[in-house]
């Protein structure tokens, strides 16, 4: 099998059970919203609504790469593992408090924690404190999702502008309840105009949830 065929196999298991995960997480949530409202794409991507906020999950892209690019890149620089496809499902308040307008967080379909052995990962991203301009504290996002691009891998590998804010945590297919349940608190507390922006950051310690570069 040449890599051009194993990444297109790896890219339809992808696909596959993203729209599992999908379908599952969006039932989930309609059984506890009852008021909520859905506009269904075709690809497992949904965008839900619910009082004065807006849960959206994109369907998933794959990751591209440029002739001669080896398979463990993002952009253009190694990576510390291979991503396949991403996705972001991303939370926006209608009525942001203090300019908070919401969060997002990547979904990555790569071999994150064990060479080889693939699947969907959450994580986010945020930016130093030292680096957001004033005006930007007007209207922000915190934290945001990322393709799998130079600026991810920067944030992974070295000391920049741009962090880890989550970590690394696979989607088990079998049992979503956890990630479920804190994106319906989330959605629930952003929908009645409550919904706070992260008290600190990382809200979770990142370090040791990926495999680092050799």
């Amino acid at each position: 099998m040449t890599d051009v065929e194993r990444r297109t196999a790896l890219a339809n298991s992808a696909k596959n059970s993203f729209e599992r995960i999908s379908k599952e997480v969006l039932e989930t949530l309609l059984d506890s919203a009852t008021a909520a409202t859905v506009v269904r794409g075709e690809h497992g991507d949904w965008v839900l609504l619910l009082g004065r906020a807006k849960l959206a999950l994109n369907r998933p892209v794959r990751n591209s790469l440029g002739r001669g690019i080896p398979s463990v890149s993002w952009g253009t620089k190694p990576a510390p593992f291979e991503v396949v496809s991403a996705a972001v499902i991303t939370l926006t308040c209608g009525s942001p408090v203090r300019g908070y307008r919401g969060r997002s967080h990547s979904l990555w379909y790569g071999d994150v924690q064990n060479e080889s052995q693939f699947g969907w990962y959450e994580t986010a991203f945020m930016d130093s404190v030292w680096t957001v301009a004033p005006e930007a504290i007007q209207s922000y996002e915190s934290p945001y999702g990322l393709s799998p691009t130079d600026k991810a891998v920067l944030a992974l590998t070295t000391n920049t502008a741009t962090q880890l804010a989550w970590p690394f945590m696979e989607l088990d297919v079998l049992d979503l309840s956890e990630f479920v349940d804190r994106w319906a608190a989330w959605l629930a507390a952003a929908s009645e105009g409550n919904l706070q922006a992260p008290s600190e950051q990382p809200e979770r310690p990142p370090r040791g949830s990926w495999r680092m570069l050799p």
